[in-house]
């Protein structure tokens, strides 16, 4: 749940908003911080104050601030969990939960396997992976989101390619090196081949 967006509210404003949402849930809440598409951030001590109700939960955090990201994570009473896709490596180095990720719906096997090395401690095999995966990562989000994953979910026949107005589909171009770069990172392809299609 994002801070309510075009009116900023103040700091106030938002832990009693997010406070009346979570009190009249029976969901477990997710808090969503991402200042570039609200026009405000929820600060420190505003996550702090919010993590203390049993009902908030997590965050899925898109602020672009390590210190706040570490001070959650230090503080323990918030699953963090990165929204920024190129920075799922960083958040479950740190002890971060996990990733709320749009490109992770295009190769779900490597994000897991990903996880899966990085919360047992290897991490030469984390390192191997999100290389292979920065790629279609950064690929994914060349043109707005989500039209780049949507269109190479429907090459794959798993959706159709469809958006409101006024997203706009991906072009064909992008989805042609989508497709082979999410080949190229299903396998040990070399960073040539993977370079000549960024």
């Amino acid at each position: 749940m994002a801070a309510p967006y075009y009116i900023r509210p103040s700091q106030a404003g938002i832990v009693a908003h997010f406070t009346e949402f979570a009190d009249s849930s029976d969901k477990p809440v997710v808090l969503y911080d991402i200042p570039y598409r609200t026009g405000v951030r929820l600060e420190l001590d505003t996550l702090l104050t919010l993590a203390a109700h049993p009902n908030i939960v997590a965050i899925k955090d898109c602020a672009g601030s390590l210190d706040t990201t570490l001070a959650l994570i230090r503080d323990g009473r918030l699953q963090v969990l990165t929204g920024e896709d190129i920075n799922v490596f960083n958040t479950l180095c740190l002890g971060g939960s996990g990733a709320i990720a749009a490109s992770a719906h295009c190769n779900p096997e490597q994000f897991v396997a990903l996880y899966r090395a990085l919360t047992a401690g290897h991490l030469e095999e984390g390192r191997r992976i999100f290389r292979a995966l920065v790629p279609l990562i950064q690929m994914s989000f060349a043109e707005p989101n989500p039209g780049p994953v949507k269109a190479l979910l429907a090459a794959q026949g798993l959706i159709c390619n469809e958006l409101r107005m006024p997203m706009t589909p991906a072009s064909d171009a992008l989805v042609a090196r989508l497709l082979q770069l999410n080949a190229l990172s299903n396998s040990e392809a070399d960073s040539d081949a993977v370079d000549a299609l960024l």
